[in-house]
C-alpha cells in the first residue's frame, strides 16, 4: 500500500509528509539534515565527557541541500522502571533545552521512544536573543515548551502533554501512568545535568560552537495569527488588501519605531505566504544576527546575539543560585499534572508553618522581585508572572506577613529574609524620578500608598529601622507640584497615599496634604466599603485633615458616613455591595464589607475630634461587633474578601470569635486547596497564601488593621 500524509503546517508550498511505499514508512522534510548531523555530535561529545546517553536522534535515510528523509522514530513501551529513566532523561532533556534556549518542543515534536525523550523536530533547538522586549519566562526553562503549561485547559507540553494522537508519553502495555508521581525523577535528572556542566563549562562550549553553521527556524508571531488571517482572507473579496491590513495593523508591535523601515521585507515575506495559504517561515543562522526569508535577508541585525552565541552567555551564567531558581520553577509547573484533592482540616492547623513553607516554594532570587506565581486566565491559560513590589500583589505585602510571622513567633531567622527584601526595594526607588501625585502611582493595591503603608507596619511589627527609613525615602520622592486625580478611593486612588500622611514626618506630609487637599474637597464615591468605597474617602479626608490641623473635611466626612449607613442591612448585619447595580449583594472583607468598614471607623476615632462624627464611628464599630458575632460562612480565605479579613477585623476591635481560617481554606477555597497540596499557588497579601499566614500570625493582637488603613 502507498500513501503519502501531510504533516503539520505548509510553508513555501510545502510540508513535512509521511510517505508508506508498500509498508516502509519514513519522513520527508523540506529542509537539510545539517542540524540533526550537530546534534548527534553534540549528544555524542556529552558521552565523550562522561555524561550518559539521555536521548537519540532520527536516523537520517537519505539527504541533500533541499530535503532529508527521516526513519520514523518508534512511540515503544517500556516497563515501571523504564518510566522512571524516562523521566529522569527528560529532566535532563530540559536542562539542556534550556541551555540551548530551545523553543516550541510542544507535544507533538516529543516521542517516547521506550525509556528515551527524543526531540523529533529540531527546527528551535537554539534560538537567537532579540532585539525586542522578552518575556519573563523567556530566560527559564519554561521556554522550551517541554514542561506543563495549560490552554484552555489542555496540556500541549512536550514533556507531558497528552493531546489526542501524540506519541510524547511513555507508556506499559495496559497500564495508566500517573506522570505527577514523576516529579523527583524529573528534578533529579535536570540537578545532575546542571552539576555536570557547572564545572565543564569550557568543554560543553566547544561543543554548542558545533552549531555555528545550522540554520534554525524563528517565531516571530504564533502560528495561530497566521492561521486567523488566513480564514479572514479567504472571506475576503480583496485578499491583499486584507492581509496587508491585518498583518500590519498586528505587526511587532514592541519593535521599536526606528526599525519598522526595516523591517517591511518581514512583512511583505508575511503577505507573499498567507496569500498563498502558507505559514509564513523566518531562521536565522547559528552564527548569524540576521532574519532570513528562504535565501534572502529579510532584516540585518534583526537579533541582538547570534543562537550559539546566546548559548554560551547561557552557559557562562550557569549557577547553583540559578539551578536552585530553575529547579523550582520546573517544581511549581509539574504541580499542574497534580489532582485536586481535599484536604483534612487538621493538616491546615499550624498555618504559619504551612504560610511559611509555601512562601519559600516560589522564592526565586534570580526572578524580578523575588517571588513567583503561577496564575491563570479565564480562558484556561497558565503561566508564570512575578509578584511585582506591591502591598496588594507584590513583595511589599508579602514581607507584611514575615514580619507578622516574626511578631508571633520571635523567630530571628526571618529578620534577614525581611532584610533582604527591604534593600532590594530600596534598589527599586533609588534610581526612581521624582513620583507624581496620580491614581495609580499612589494607589494602596501596587502605588506607593501601599508600599509605604506596608513598610510602616513591617517597621512596627518587627523594630527593623530600615523599613520605616525607606518608606521615608520614597515619599520624599513624591513631588507635591504634580497632581493628576481621578479617583479617590484608596485600593485603585490617590486615597491610598493620603491614608500614610499621618505616619510620616511632619516636612514631608504636610505639603503633599496641601497639594491633594484642594483636589478632594468635593471626593465622593458611589460605592460603599473601604476599598472602593465612602469608608475610603472618608478615611482619606479625615487623615488630610489631621495632618493639616484642619476642619475642614468634617461636613463633607459626615455625608459620607451617613449615604453609607443609608445601605446598612440589620438583618444581615453589613453594609450592601453597590457594585451589583441589579441584585445588591454583601461582601464580607476589607474591600467590601463589615470587616473593612470596622476597621476604618476605628481608625478615624484616632484622627478626628468632631463628636458627630465619633459617634458614628462607635455606633458603627458596634454594628461590626455583632456582625463578627454572627455565624459567618466564608467561601474564601483571602485577605481581601475572605475569611482572614474576618480574623484580622476581629483582632483589631478586640472580638473573640470563632476561629474559622482552617474550614474556609478547607474544600470550599480551591486555590488554597491546591496551594497546600501542590504548588499552584498565588503567595500574595490580599489574595494569597501570604493573606492566611498573615491572618493567622495577628490573631489576638490589637494593631493587625494597622497596614490596611
Amino acid at each position: 500500500m502507498n500513501g503519502k500524509i501531510k504533516l503539520g503546517d505548509s510553508h513555501n508550498g510545502k510540508c513535512t509528509e509521511l510517505i508508506d511505499e508498500n509498508g516502509k514508512k519514513y519522513i520527508i522534510k523540506y529542509r537539510n539534515a545539517l542540524t540533526e548531523r550537530v546534534w548527534a555530535l553534540f549528544l555524542n561529545g556529552l558521552i565523550d565527557l562522561g555524561f550518559c546517553e539521555f536521548t537519540r536522534v532520527a536516523e537520517i535515510l537519505e539527504e541533500n541541500e533541499e530535503y532529508h528523509k527521516e526513519k520514523i522514530v518508534e512511540n515503544a513501551p517500556t516497563d515501571k522502571e523504564g518510566i522512571k529513566k524516562y523521566y529522569f532523561r527528560l529532566g535532563i532533556l530540559i536542562f539542556f533545552t534550556y541551555l540551548l534556549g530551545s523553543n516550541d518542543l510542544h507535544c507533538e515534536n516529543i516521542v517516547a521512544n521506550g525509556e528515551y525523550p527524543v526531540i523529533v523536530d529540531l527546527e528551535t533547538l537554539l534560538t537567537a536573543k532579540e532585539k525586542r522586549k522578552q518575556t519573563e519566562y523567556s530566560s527559564t526553562v519554561l521556554k522550551s515548551h517541554l514542561l506543563p503549561s495549560l490552554y484552555n485547559g489542555i496540556d500541549k507540553s512536550g514533556g507531558t502533554g497528552e493531546k489526542e494522537n501524540c506519541r510524547n508519553n511513555p507508556f506499559v502495555e495496559n497500564e495508566k501512568i500517573e506522570m505527577f508521581r514523576f516529579a523527583d525523577e524529573i528534578l533529579n535528572g535536570f540537578n545532575y545535568a546542571y552539576d555536570f556542566s557547572l564545572p565543564r563549562k569550557k568543554e560543553i562550549g566547544e561543543l554548542i560552537k558545533y552549531f555555528s553553521e545550522c540554520s534554525f527556524r524563528v517565531l516571530i508571531r504564533p502560528t495561530d495569527v497566521y492561521y486567523y488571517i488566513i480564514s479572514k482572507i479567504e472571506k475576503s473579496e480583496s485578499r491583499e488588501e486584507t492581509a496587508s491590513s491585518l498583518l500590519s495593523r498586528a505587526y511587532l508591535k514592541d519593535i521599536d519605531k526606528d526599525r519598522i523601515n526595516k523591517a517591511r521585507k518581514i512583512l511583505n515575506s508575511e503577505i507573499k505566504a498567507v496569500l498563498a495559504n502558507d505559514i509564513p517561515i523566518f531562521h536565522v543562522k547559528g552564527n548569524g544576527t540576521a532574519l532570513y526569508s528562504g535565501k534572502e535577508i529579510a532584516m540585518e541585525e534583526f537579533f541582538e546575539t547570534s543562537p550559539v552565541e546566546t548559548a554560551l552567555n547561557k552557559l557562562k551564567s550557569l549557577s547553583e543560585k540559578d539551578k536552585i531558581t530553575q529547579a523550582k520553577i520546573i517544581e511549581l509547573a509539574y504541580a499542574l499534572k497534580m489532582p485536586i484533592s481535599e484536604i483534612r482540616e487538621d493538616e491546615c492547623t499550624d498555618l504559619i508553618k504551612k504560610t511559611m513553607k509555601e512562601l519559600d516554594r516560589c522564592f526565586v532570587p534570580d526572578y524580578p522581585s523575588s517571588f513567583i506565581y503561577l496564575s491563570h486566565t479565564n480562558d484556561g491559560l497558565f503561566f508564570f508572572r512575578s509578584v511585582g513590589y506591591g502591598l496588594y500583589n507584590g513583595i511589599t505585602g508579602i514581607l507584611c506577613c514575615y514580619a507578622a510571622l516574626y511578631r508571633k513567633s520571635k523567630d530571628e531567622a526571618l529578620i534577614p529574609i525581611i532584610k533582604y527584601h527591604i534593600a532590594e526595594l530600596e534598589n527599586v526607588f533609588r534610581s526612581a524620578r521624582r513620583i507624581s501625585i496620580s491614581d495609580s502611582s499612589c494607589s494602596l493595591s501596587d502605588g506607593i500608598g501601599g508600599i509605604i503603608s506596608g513598610l510602616v507596619h513591617i517597621h512596627d511589627l518587627t523594630g527593623i529601622e530600615e523599613a520605616y527609613s525607606l518608606a521615608v525615602k520614597i515619599a520624599e520622592k513624591i513631588d507635591a507640584s504634580a497632581v493628576n486625580i481621578g479617583r479617590y478611593d484608596v485600593l485603585s486612588g490617590a486615597g491610598g497615599l493620603c491614608l500614610q500622611l499621618p505616619k510620616l514626618p511632619e516636612k514631608i506630609a504636610l505639603p503633599i496634604a496641601r497639594a491633594i487637599a484642594p483636589v478632594y474637597a468635593d471626593a465622593d464615591v458611589m460605592l460603599c466599603g473601604t476599598g472602593h468605597g465612602k469608608s475610603g474617602v472618608a478615611l482619606s479626608l479625615a487623615a488630610l485633615g489631621y495632618v493639616m490641623k484642619s476642619d475642614e473635611f468634617d461636613n463633607q466626612i459626615l455625608k459620607l458616613l451617613n449615604e453609607e449607613n443609608q445601605y446598612y442591612d440589620k438583618e444581615k448585619c453589613n453594609w450592601r455591595d453597590l457594585r451589583d447595580s441589579e441584585v445588591y449583594g454583601f461582601m464580607k472583607g476589607y474591600c467590601s464589607g463589615a470587616p473593612g468598614i470596622g476597621m476604618a471607623r476605628k481608625k478615624m476615632l484616632s484622627y478626628t475630634e468632631n463628636g458627630k462624627i465619633a459617634d458614628i464611628c462607635n455606633k458603627d464599630i458596634e454594628r461590626v461587633k455583632e456582625f463578627l458575632q454572627k455565624e459567618q460562612n466564608y467561601k474564601r480565605a483571602t485577605l481581601c474578601c475572605g475569611e482572614s479579613s474576618f480574623a484580622v477585623c476581629a483582632s483589631y476591635l478586640g472580638v473573640k470569635v470563632k476561629d474559622n481560617l482552617n474550614s474556609a481554606i478547607n474544600a470550599q477555597s480551591a486555590r488554597f486547596v491546591r496551594a497546600f497540596k501542590t504548588a499552584e499557588l498565588n503567595p500574595t497579601l490580599m489574595q494569597g497564601v501570604a493573606g492566611v499566614g498573615y491572618a493567622s500570625a495577628m490573631r489576638g493582637f490589637s494593631q493587625a488593621g494597622e497596614m490596611l488603613i
